[in-house]
């Protein structure tokens, strides 16, 4: 069986000469954007205070989209994403047990519902996890009854795509038009397998193996059974097209551009906090340790959310010098144009240089005219500092 063959990069990066005019800012974000290999000491910082106090300090500038209030699209908060492609927001609201995905324009007019919940073709029973890919003008949705959606923007097309429980359901699109998966690691029996790519017609095109001490962890696997927060496999999509994928007890993540180039991308450090397999049953070490739970990044800066002592954490690290930015909880501490926090507002869409937020009607009330408290939310578009 194989393993994953991951070479670390060697990053060359050279200092401006006496003679360069470029601006220190300018040569950062030369030297970040032709690096594609960053570590960052998680350890060391969560004994630090961030650089920043609010995400307003990270960013150039701000607009706001309230997204219409539409008899056909009542949105909730809590439950909301949203992404966007083109000049249109799609947005799903993954209501317990109900799902659906709507369009808006680029000023947040609603245009069309183009997913409702249901069992039959083409509909979700319970959304398991979504993927936008503006290149391609696909999204797909993984349904945790066993399949997945795929719907074409530009033609409206969709199409159903039967799925293994033994595959997890992070099913991320490649530019190559391909999707990578991961295993389920509470499936039994335990495949060999742990990465797989497959086309769009859900033909299998390649899969990867392991044959270490790892191949036997699984959450299912075991007398006493494990103590949460659980280690598994993870893999996130990327502005640039590519999937950011989560090996278990690993502090390094890597990027998967299609199944012959994998290669190391991001390292979070975090030595002794590091989850081990021998403490699978140890609630209390388990506590102390840092969990990865999710993964965003713009050009400059990477978000990560993690569990670490029973609490969430958000925190935006810098790719530039690998300093830690800002820390925030269940949301990203954000100033209102009152002058005062919302009480939440949720990172959902990253791109290149524009991270795009979810803020509830009832902050926005606060400085928006004509915004009512019980309205659909508004959309929050960051311009990212260079």
């Amino acid at each position: 069986m194989k393993k994953l063959a991951l070479f670390l990069l060697a990053v060359a990066l050279t200092g401006c000469g006496a003679g360069n005019r470029k601006s220190d800012a300018e040569v950062e974000t030369k030297a970040v954007e032709e690096s594609d290999f960053f570590v960052f000491d998680l350890e060391a910082g969560i004994e630090q205070e961030p650089k920043a106090t609010t995400l307003n300090e990270l960013i150039d500038s701000i607009s706001y989209i309230p997204l219409e209030t539409h008899s056909d699209a009542l949105l909730s908060d809590r439950f909301l994403s949203f992404a966007k492609m083109g000049n249109d927001l799609f947005v799903v609201d993954g209501l317990p047990n109900k799902t659906y995905l709507y369009q808006f324009d680029s000023l947040g007019r609603f245009v069309k519902p183009i997913l409702r919940p249901g069992r039959g073709p083409n509909e979700i029973v319970m959304l398991g996890g979504w993927y936008v890919h503006p290149r391609l003008k696909q999204l797909n949705f993984v349904d945790l009854a066993s399949k997945m959606i795929i719907v074409q923007t530009d033609s409206g097309e969709k199409s159903t795509v039967e799925i293994s429980r033994s595959q997890d359901f992070e099913w991320v699109p490649l530019n190559d038009s391909t999707f990578v998966t991961s295993q389920r690691l509470n499936s039994l029996p335990i495949p060999n397998t742990y990465l797989y790519f497959f086309d769009r017609a859900g033909h299998l095109v390649h899969a990867i193996e392991r044959n270490d001490e790892l191949l036997s962890h699984n959450s299912n696997r075991s007398e006493q059974g494990q103590a949460p927060p659980y280690e598994a496999y993870g893999l996130f999509s990327d502005y640039k097209g590519d999937a950011i994928f989560q090996d278990i007890f690993n502090d390094t993540l890597y990027r998967i551009k299609n199944y012959r180039e994998i290669t190391p991308h991001l390292v979070f450090k975090r030595g002794a906090l590091s989850p081990r397999p021998e403490d699978k049953q140890n609630a209390e070490r388990k506590k102390k340790q840092v969990h990865f739970v999710d993964i965003k990044e713009s050009r400059d800066y990477v978000f990560l959310r993690y569990l670490h002592d029973d609490k969430r954490s958000l925190e935006v690290w810098s790719k530039r010098d690998g300093s830690l930015m800002l820390r925030g909880s269940h949301s990203i501490p954000f100033m209102l144009p009152d002058g005062t926090l919302a009480k939440q507002l949720h990172i959902s869409y990253v791109e290149e240089d524009t991270i795009y937020g979810v803020l509830g009607a009832l902050d926005a009330s606060k400085f928006l005219p004509g915004i009512a408290e019980d309205d659909n939310p508004v959309v929050v578009v960051m311009k990212l500092k260079k």
